[in-house]
């Protein structure tokens, strides 16, 4: 069955200004897990995986089921658990160790896809190491700053190393008391 879904995210396209002006709202936002085309390119990476578990099977077979069970990358048994319910897969104990590899597939993905983004719509950070920020769940100190990826990792609770990975369009400079 040949599938109707979206091509991969990474083609060319208009470059905006900088990072930090590509809001939610930005014609170009970031890529995301759940944006359809990296759905569908970390189903078709994944399913050699699958095919392999089932030999009369090819990957083919599985991306449309895999892509169907999208909501369920982050847990072996949920996503083995919507297989057999959309897709007559009758799971077994090794298929699930297997299927809690897709999560990380899926972030692979969309990592690969972010770093071509930020070589379009460039990163410039206006933070830097030390420098105290908020976003909307927390606030902490800069710790690091990944550049191909436009994020920073910010430490909570007086860490100084290590932290939480903060897209750079959701940090902002916190107030001084």
């Amino acid at each position: 069955m040949e599938l109707d879904l979206p091509k991969p995210v990474a083609t060319e396209q208009p470059k905006p200004t900088r990072i930090e002006a590509s809001a939610p709202g930005s014609t170009m936002p970031r890529p995301k897990e759940s944006d359809d085309a990296i759905m569908l390119a970390a189903a078709r990476e994944f399913a050699p995986f699958c095919a392999r578990w089932d030999p009369s099977s090819t990957p083919e077979d599985w991306v449309e089921a895999l892509y169907k069970a999208r909501h369920h990358w982050d847990d072996g048994y949920q996503l083995a658990r919507a297989l057999e319910d959309g897709s007559c897969v009758m799971p077994d104990a090794a298929l699930v160790e297997i299927l809690d590899g897709a999560g990380l597939t899926l972030s692979r993905v969309r990592d690969r896809e972010v770093r071509l983004w930020v070589g379009i719509v460039g990163f410039d950070p206006v933070h830097k190491v030390g420098d105290v920020v908020k976003w909307p769940r927390g606030e902490g100190v800069v710790s690091d700053i990944e550049v191909d990826t436009a994020r920073y990792v910010v430490a909570r609770d007086g860490a100084t190393r290590g932290g939480t990975l903060v897209d750079a369009e959701l940090v902002e400079a916190a107030q001084s008391s």
